[in-house]
């Protein structure tokens, strides 16, 4: 949320230099006006308050306009579905404390974008803006006020087009993460047995009935229970020691699974064996995977070896393979999985239920009615919830990611649209107001590509040095973001070169317009303004 908070900031920021550099320009063409004004007798003060309340009166139309737009987008965002294992509602929608905010941000940010202009305005001279010179206030007319708007707008702008782009290199890497499992084909279920008040024994029983009832359903492969869903971002963890040295531990996720869990989600077992009532009902046992083993064992071999948590040690019989437990980006963590039938009373957690898996040989979604009712016909007082496919759930893991780049690709390139109009607005003026010059240039032999080139380099001169301060703020913002990214750095080489890229780019598609128009002056018409 604060991350938000500051990308919603930066583009507020942008656009308040934006409409600040608008009014300036305005102003320029109301120097006659404001020159009549205060002939007329009219004081500073008031002057400077009927400009500022223009500018909050704009702003406040603004924020009308962005209210109406943020009640549309809040419903959409409300139907965003996060992958946890509970349901879990989240509501958006703008109330009457959201608008009075609304409110005092507009009239406070069209006060902070409309106080330079009308101070450059009202001390304007009397006699040129009479006149209506067209040299503008001051010192601006070069490397003034309005350029210095222009890029601020650029390096809040490359920190917002970093952002982006590390979130889209994210996007792209967590596609191609490997999970460790194989969730196609793979339906899951939720009941909460433990809320319902089952004992341990009532509890075997109904595991050994969903497996039998399920696994004899046309189209199932496999059936499995485990009391917390992979990347369901749910967590059971805890510090496991080796028995026989407790110097060597480590922290692990703690899952507590069916015999049929391993093949069902397509976790390998790589050495070993897997659970079974026969051997494990009553001898704590726990099967642990690569990462865990080489952490608590090194090379050594761990079955066979025992390992302590909590007061309760367990046999390692089998070795898995290593898989995501929690989140996408996480880093690959030890595991441990124990035998759910053993003590499922105490090994189901509230709330999180347990959670029936099944592996189809076709379309899962076809087998959720069938599977329902196998699994309710054991007890029909018990609620059956949260039915969904392993791969959409995969798919709602991504979330973060996709809703991140989503956000800062979209104000990303606001930014950048903001900042290349501002731009525009600064060359199209300084080609107006130098007219003159322009045409003595060409009467003295300049060409008009060596003008076109003057108004270029003039643009990426204004965007030059916010871009090397965005740069230097983006590097020491970026590190924030790092637990947000998945697979790549937060000081992505590609990202940090290929941003500036596009900024100069859009720099000189910005000075482009302007710089042809300089070129084509005449100049014996240029010769003639006064």
């Amino acid at each position: 949320m604060t991350l938000l908070m500051v990308v919603v900031g930066l583009v507020l920021l942008i656009a308040c230099a934006n409409v600040a550099n608008l009014l300036l320009a305005r102003a320029v063409q109301r120097q006659r006006e404001i020159g009549i004004r205060l002939a007329l007798g009219a004081g500073r003060g008031r002057l400077i308050r009927l400009l500022l309340v223009e500018s909050v009166a704009l702003s406040l139309v603004g924020a009308a306009g962005g209210f109406v737009i943020a009640f549309a987008a809040a419903r959409a965002l409300s139907n965003f579905r996060l992958p946890l294992p509970v349901p879990f509602a989240l509501n958006f929608t703008p109330d009457f404390r959201v608008l009075a905010f609304t409110a005092a941000l507009a009239v406070v940010t069209g006060i902070l974008a409309g106080v330079a202009p009308a101070v450059m305005a009202a001390r304007s001279n009397l006699v040129s803006a009479l006149k209506q010179a067209e040299a503008g206030f001051g010192s601006f007319r070069r490397f003034g006020l309005r350029n210095l708007l222009v890029g601020v707008q650029v390096t809040l702008s490359v920190v917002l087009l970093i952002g982006a782009g590390l979130f889209l290199r994210s996007l792209q890497r967590a596609a191609s993460i490997d999970l460790g499992i194989r969730p196609e084909k793979v339906l899951f279920m939720a009941v909460d047995p433990k809320t319902a008040g089952y004992s341990d024994e009532r509890l075997r029983e109904f595991l050994r009935g969903a497996e039998q009832r399920a696994g004899s359903l046309p189209g199932v492969r496999s059936v499995a229970a485990v009391n917390i869903l992979p990347l369901s971002m749910a967590q059971n963890g805890d510090t496991f020691t080796d028995a026989a040295n407790a110097d060597k531990r480590t922290d692990a996720d703690a899952f507590a699974v069916t015999g049929g869990y391993f093949s069902t989600v397509g976790i390998p077992l790589v050495r070993g064996r897997n659970f079974s009532p026969e051997a494990d009902l009553k001898n704590p046992t726990a099967v642990i995977n690569r990462t865990m083993a080489r952490r608590l064992f090194g090379d050594g071999e761990p079955l066979g070896r025992r390992i302590r948590s909590a007061g309760k040690t367990y046999d390692v019989i089998g070795v898995s393979g290593d898989s995501k437990s929690v989140m996408l980006g996480e880093e690959t963590k030890a595991c441990v999985y124990t035998y759910l039938p053993r003590n499922p009373s105490e090994q189901v957690l509230a709330l999180l239920g347990l959670t029936i898996l099944v592996r189809t040989s076709g379309d899962p979604a076809a087998l959720v009615r069938p599977v329902r009712d196998a699994i309710q016909n054991l007890d029909p007082a018990l609620a059956v919830f949260n039915a969904n496919t392993l791969s959409s759930h995969v798919d709602h893991a991504f979330l973060v990611p996709r809703l991140c780049a989503t956000l800062f690709g979209t104000f990303g390139l606001l930014g950048l649209a903001l900042a290349g109009l501002g731009l525009y607005g600064v060359v199209d003026y300084s080609v107006r107001s130098r007219t003159r010059e322009i045409g003595i240039r060409m009467a003295l032999g300049a060409r008009p590509a060596a003008i076109v080139r003057l108004i270029v380099v003039q643009g990426l001169g204004i965007i030059g040095g916010g871009l090397l301060i965005g740069l230097a703020g983006a590097w020491g913002l970026s590190r924030f973001t790092a637990s947000l990214l998945y697979g790549i750095s937060a000081t992505d080489a590609v990202t940090f070169a290929a941003v500036p890229a596009a900024l100069l780019l859009a720099a000189v598609a910005a000075a482009a317009g302007p710089s042809r128009r300089a070129a084509s002056i005449q100049p014996m018409t240029a010769l003639r303004m006064e």
